[in-house]
């Protein structure tokens, strides 16, 4: 007999006998998962056995209260299979919220100890060996709506259409992003040189057509209807969670699980897993994973206050990279205090270089002969916060640390240091941190820097290597336990007045210990992944080597995280201009980074850039505190279009980006539909090109968008006969920068608000030409650009009063 829970959104069905599950939405052609199985993979005396859970021992029907305030509950509790393992299903629907909730309470009744390989929480579709002709014909005779194949069915729409996946990668210089049937997986080049540091090791890497994985969360959508399925894990406190998905129209296949990393259970030991999480999306929604992100931030007691700091500042990293000096650190100080306040760096980092080697972090480098505490400590003489890098986790084979301490290190079975991909022109050790020795050594890095040395902001990289399988000296922690405890003790050490920006790391392990994350790979001087001694063919299609085209990709893909899980770090900027990239790769750049709206870090020698280089960081400072809506994100691999929706004194306005991936220059045209803006008539500036003009009849149209380039345009809807805010050059998103607009029957009232000098064009659209227009007092030229538009030079420093005299038709 099948039992059911409700809420106003969702249905479940349970069947006991089967311990398969079933989820239907309340509206009409919702989408559905039907029959779906769950189970435990475990290995006992060396033989591997799978268990379902069945017979039923007991079930019960409650209501319980949570972060996601009321949850009703069915719970089924198994009888203990033959080496008594035992566990604990649990349902949830939140009277309140959109989706299901479902976890595991393990626990080993038997004799011997188990140990944990994989638990299923969802299987649905035909196994993937029924590929190929047998699953043509399975998709012609069950596939079908109505009919249910072995061993389970999952639909992102009732109806057959294209279907897409959306993958998040495991770790922030993973591949983030959308795949089609006819796609490929998008794995690292070079094997055993980039798997580590690229990919979960325990998760497949699959190489055909229409098989993809992502990790922690994934949507798989139908983008014909417009609808699809939002699975994955609240946190990944106690398991790494993994989807696997193969794309058919008919019966695509997809598995959520968690990974057991061969945990041993001991006998009498108990697990509880992480809320697996469930709902039904709208592609085009304007936030459509927003409930899945909230419910993330809810589940880690996430408050947005401690997210609305920005982080403005400096890094070493891509202009000297390990060559640093204190001298040169000494010289941007002196730049970059010269250089308030029309550019205000809060922060400068201290990146890789300053260590004699990784892992001995207390020992420097020839250049840096006192150590850095005294340059930290210059740093907040000048009002700056000091920041520092770090690779807690991983040390350099010759370190001190290695030598001394062997037992340290995480090994393999074979007892051989386990492989954390080549990293600094070598291949160093990992940690093993459940080892309490080891984990003392972390605290007390951390404590010195911090507490020592004066570092308040610690950008902390290579964590990944925490979590990397191997033999550890606790084998009853699984490898997520063993990276989130490593991590708690950095953020216990470091205190909440430190800034934390976790780089390299495994997404969910990090949240609400981690003020800031890096989301994409490494920027680079160049388009495409490079290094020297391999041709670049072999290179291009390697998803996370440092590049400017990884880098755009999750920068994009990732901005919904922003300022809801952490401050986003899309990595550095790069203004000064002898490098590989074209004048129109920079501007998307700085456009990126400027949507990100979080980490914003200059990379330059600052006494070397030129004015013209400063200008673009002064455009897009300070930075945006909203987060834009990506349009395409299910429809590309690499999504182009984007709306930001802004306010201000000048009233609402749409922030429309154009993102070219070409390598050409392309013309374009777009109903306003795409951009989900009403058919009404616009005025539009394209901040680049520094042309307005008018859009009618609901149309876009553009012409030579340049190779790698990017069109920024603010659209603000026609109110004939009266004075309009068009935009400027002065900040990117064209109305921040006004902090009064009071139109009246005669004049017009303006100010605007730049940090030190400012220097350039406002826009304006006025029914007739002005008498005179006075800037401070000062009355000064305007230019009429084209019908009604008018062009008003402007030079001030941090703050301008400009009134419009005569500009009405009354």
């Amino acid at each position: 007999m099948s039992l059911t829970i409700t809420n106003d959104n969702l249905q479940l069905v349970l069947n006991p006998h089967t311990t398969t599950w079933s989820l239907f939405g309340s509206a009409l052609n919702s989408p559905f998962v039907e029959e779906a199985q769950v189970g435990i993979t475990y290995i006992c005396n060396n033989v591997r056995f799978f268990t379902q859970g069945t017979p039923i021992q007991g079930q019960q029907k409650d209501h319980i209260q949570s972060p996601h305030e009321t949850l009703e509950q069915i719970k089924f509790i198994s009888a203990p299979d033959k080496n008594g393992l035992v566990f604990e299903l649990v349902f949830a629907l939140p009277q309140t919220y959109p989706f299901l909730l479902w976890r595991m309470h393990i626990e080993n009744t038997g004799s011997r100890p188990i140990y944990l390989e994989r638990l299923d929480f969802l299987k649905a579709g035909p196994i993937p060996h029924s590929r190929g002709w047998w699953g043509r014909l399975i998709s012609r005779t069950l596939g079908q709506p109505g009919k249910i194949p072995h061993p389970g069915i999952i639909r992102p729409s009732p109806d057959p259409g294209e279907l897409a996946f959306f993958s998040n990668g495991w770790q922030s210089w993973s591949f983030n992003g959308t795949y089609f049937q006819h796609d490929r997986n998008c794995n690292p080049q070079f094997g055993f040189l980039r798997y580590p540091n690229s990919t979960n090791p325990t998760t497949p890497r699959p190489k055909k057509a229409g098989h993809f994985i992502s990790e922690m969360f994934a949507v798989l959508g139908d983008v014909n209807h417009r609808s699809g399925i939002l699975v994955g894990f609240l946190s990944q406190k106690q398991h790494f969670g993994s989807i696997e998905v193969w794309l058919h129209s008919y019966l695509p296949t997809l598995h959520l699980w968690a990974c057991g990393d061969h945990m041993r259970l001991d006998p009498g030991a108990k697990l509880e897993t992480d809320w697996a999480y469930l709902s039904f999306i709208h592609l085009d929604g304007p936030d459509p994973l927003g409930s899945y992100i909230n419910a993330v931030a809810r589940e880690h007691d996430l408050k947005p206050t401690t997210m609305d700091r920005p982080v403005v500042g400096w890094c070493s990293w891509y202009h000297f990279y390990n060559t640093i000096t204190s001298e040169d650190i000494y010289r941007n100080i002196e730049a970059a205090e010269g250089l308030r306040p029309e550019i205000h760096l809060d922060l400068i980092q201290i990146d890789d270089g300053y260590q004699a080697r990784v892992g001995d972090w207390s020992d420097f480098t020839p250049s840096f002969q006192n150590g850095v505490a005294p340059l930290a400590a210059k740093m907040r003489t000048k009002g700056f916060t000091p920041g520092l890098w770090l690779a807690p986790f991983v040390v350099h084979r010759s370190s001190q640390v290695a030598r001394a301490h062997p037992d340290w290190i995480l090994r393999n079975r074979w007892k051989i240091p386990v492989n954390p991909g080549y990293i600094f022109g070598t291949f160093p050790m990992a940690l093993d941190l459940t080892h309490p020795s080891a984990l003392d050594y972390i605290r007390q890095v951390i404590h010195t820097a911090v507490h020592q040395w004066g570092f308040s902001y610690l950008k902390l990289d290579f964590l990944y290597t925490a979590a990397l399988p191997g033999r550890r000296n606790d084998p009853t922690l699984t490898r997520a336990q063993a990276l989130r405890k490593a991590l708690y003790a950095i953020h216990e050490t470091a205190g909440e007045d430190t800034t934390l920006l976790a780089c390299g790391c495994p997404l969910g392990s990090a949240i609400g210990l981690f003020e800031a994350m890096r989301i994409g790979p490494d920027i680079s001087d160049r388009w495409r992944p490079y290094f020297k001694p391999v041709p670049s063919f072999l290179l291009n299609a390697d998803p996370g080597m440092p590049a400017m085209r990884n880098a755009l990709r999750n920068t994009i893909t990732r901005a919904a995280l922003n300022r809801r899980w952490w401050l986003n770090d899309p990595d550095c900027l790069l203004l000064r201009p002898n490098t590989c990239l074209s004048p129109a790769e920079v501007q998307t750049w700085v456009t990126a980074v400027f949507l990100s709206g979080g980490v914003t870090v200059l990379s330059d020698d600052l006494p070397q850039l030129t004015p013209e280089r400063l200008r673009l960081a002064q455009s897009l400072l300070p930075p945006l505190n909203t987060t834009p809506c990506l349009l395409d994100w299910l429809d590309n691999q690499h999504p182009s279009l984007l709306r930001l929706d802004l306010n201000g004194p000048t009233g609402t306005w749409h922030l429309i980006v154009i993102f070219n991936w070409e390598d050409k220059d392309i013309d374009v045209v777009y109903n306003l539909d795409v951009f989900q803006l009403p058919q009404l008539e616009y005025h539009s500036r394209n901040f680049w090109r520094g042309a307005s003009c008018q859009i009618s009849g609901g149309v876009l149209t553009l012409n030579a968008i340049p190779s790698h380039g990017v069109e920024l345009l603010a659209l603000r809807p026609v109110h004939p006969d009266q004075p309009q805010y068009i935009g400027s050059d002065l900040h990117l998103s064209q109305g921040r920068e006004v902090t009064r607009w009071q139109p009246s029957k005669q004049n017009v009232l303006l100010e605007l608000e730049r940090p030190g000098h400012a220097q350039g064009v406002i826009e304006l659209y006025l029914p007739k030409p002005p008498q005179s227009v006075s800037l401070n007092g000062q009355r000064i030229n305007w230019e009429i650009s084209h019908s009604g538009y008018y062009s008003i030079p402007v030079e001030f420093r941090d703050k301008a009063r400009i009134i419009i005299h005569g500009t009405s038709n009354t």
